[in-house]
């Protein structure tokens, strides 16, 4: 586990830096642009900085990680604010997950639940590779911080698609 401020890696631009302990809080509020994008280095601030430096978008505030399964339906241009919906897709979903989406995961993962950016999707190898904030504390492999497995099974002839990750609820896409 990497100390405090640590830079652990790099994603399209968007660093991720090591908070120390996943039970650590900070209480200083880190900014990108005048926006402020969350307590440093939690998950949720990377998230937010991530679509901030990519996509040019933020969605609102939360209290913890799993808080943006249910009370974020959208997310909103940093420019003109423009409303932009957000969809949840279940962990076993028949949609596939894609580039960029969020795994968000539930409130039994450490009592706050956890988020983490989608960066490369590879179904016929079956895994997905996650860029992320506060999740180990260690030093990226590469341009992500790991790699997790995707099972695809059938159902009424249907391709299903589960990201093997222990207290996922699913994926918040933009499309």
């Amino acid at each position: 586990m990497e100390k405090f401020n640590t830079l652990l890696g790099v994603n399209a631009q968007a660093s991720a830096y090591s908070n120390g302990s996943a039970q650590y809080v900070s209480t200083e509020t880190h900014f990108i642009n005048d926006i402020a994008t969350g307590l440093k280095w939690q998950c949720v601030e990377y998230v937010r900085r991530w679509l901030c430096q990519t996509k040019n978008i933020s969605f609102a505030s939360v209290n913890y990680a799993y808080e943006i399964w249910e009370q974020v339906d959208h997310c909103y241009h940093l420019k003109t604010k423009t409303p932009q919906p957000f969809y949840n897709y279940n962990n076993a979903s028949s949609t596939a997950p894609l580039v960029g989406d969020l795994l968000v995961y539930a409130k039994s993962f450490l009592q706050t639940g956890h988020v983490a950016v989608l960066v490369e999707v590879n179904l016929k190898k079956k895994w997905v590779r996650l860029a992320e904030q506060n999740y180990q504390n260690q030093m990226w492999p590469a341009n992500y911080s790991r790699q997790v497995n995707v099972s695809v099974t059938k159902k009424n002839n249907q391709p299903i698609y589960s990201i093997e990750d222990e207290h996922l609820l699913g994926w918040k896409s933009l499309t």
